[in-house]
Parts: C-alpha cells; sequence; structure tokens
C-alpha cells in the first residue's frame, strides 16, 4: 500500500513525466529522485594491442612472481 502511494505521487511530479530529450541511458527511480545510469564502457576488441599488451603484462607479472618464490 505504501509503494502505491509512492508511485502515486512520483507520477504527480514533473521529472517523473516522459520527456525524452532529458533521458540519457537507463533511468531507475529511487524514491523521489531520478538517477541516471551510463552504460558501461564498449569492450576493447580481443585482438587489439591494449589487450595483447596487457595479457603480456599479466605474463610477466606471473613470470616474475614465480621466479621470486623460487629465490626464496
Amino acid at each position: 500500500m505504501k509503494e502505491e502511494r509512492i508511485d502515486a505521487r512520483l507520477g504527480q511530479r514533473p521529472i517523473s513525466q516522459e520527456d525524452r530529450t532529458l533521458k540519457t541511458g537507463r533511468e531507475l527511480k529511487q524514491g523521489e529522485a531520478v538517477v541516471a545510469i551510463r552504460p558501461p564502457p564498449p569492450k576493447p576488441a580481443a585482438d587489439s594491442p591494449r589487450v595483447r599488451a596487457a595479457a603480456l603484462l599479466e605474463e610477466d607479472r606471473a613470470r616474475v612472481k614465480r621466479e621470486a618464490a623460487l629465490r626464496e
């Protein structure tokens, strides 16, 4: 019952009415506030230089850790 009253109040507020120009991404209504959420950033392609560099860096870090563990 309380949620119905909140929903009714939200429907009367100007910010909750449809205005296509103000919407960016997905919007969630929490209480009386409207929160806009950006979509996640696009993932780089698997064959991009950044992905290859990140994989090489991971391998190097793992190798250094293994070598450090063997020395101890």
